[in-house]
């Protein structure tokens, strides 16, 4: 189960994996663990009741502090998230923590993947490349991970390095601009089309992104 939003923002997300499950015989899913809404739901609980059925929950990790995180994710409670993913962890529960690689923060992947050990938590740190549409300065061109950028590389390599023999098991990618890249940007299609809500000059209201790393 995997949107362009929150799913557990949904009213029926209960309803939803649990069709999902009665079908596939298995959840697999992406939440960025909107606390307030998931105690509100008894979400937590019922995930930990799915706990035997689930192959794999994803998440947005993107930066080694609150603050950078935040500034990043909106919405989104690091401390509360890092503290779900160490009681997911003890219930064995398959992890994928999502981090986009941009040159505005690659330098502290080696202190998340510290963070992450320190905190107990079992889980595969996907470091992926940033898809640039260009939206603000984050999403820039000039901000991705490029061939020539030696110090991302070396970050890299300090990253596998630190996580070598423990509960963090590191991807990374390819450079964007290399020739063998393929499947190294989180996002890599749109699809926009206009709804009955929006006006006629206005036709991006809904935007479908196809996850390549996603799910």
């Amino acid at each position: 189960t995997c949107a362009t939003g929150e799913p557990f923002l949904h009213r029926q997300i209960h309803e939803i994996l649990e069709a999902q499950l009665s079908i596939c015989g298995y959840l697999s899913f992406q939440t960025n663990f909107p606390m307030q809404i998931m105690k509100k739901k008894g979400s937590l609980a019922r995930i930990y009741e799915w706990a035997p059925y689930i192959k794999k929950i994803t998440t947005d990790v993107l930066a080694a502090d609150a603050a950078s995180h935040a500034n990043l994710k909106k919405g989104s409670d690091f401390e509360q998230t890092l503290a779900v993913l160490a009681d997911l962890s003890t219930r064995k529960i398959p992890l994928e923590a999502h981090f986009i690689l941009t040159k505005m923060n690659y330098a502290s992947l080696p202190d998340l993947g510290r963070l992450l050990m320190s905190k107990g938590i079992s889980c595969n740190l996907s470091v992926v490349n940033l898809h640039p549409h260009g939206f603000n300065a984050e999403t820039d061109l000039g901000n991705v991970y490029f061939a020539k950028d030696a110090a991302i590389k070396d970050t890299l390599s300090e990253l596998s390095e630190v996580c070598r023999n423990s509960t963090v098991r590191v991807s990374t990618p390819r450079p964007f601009d290399d020739p063998e890249n393929r499947c190294g940007s989180f996002w890599t299609r749109f699809q926009i089309w206009p709804t009955s809500s929006s006006s006629k000059g206005f036709r991006d209201e809904n935007v479908v992104i196809g996850g390549c790393n996603a799910v």
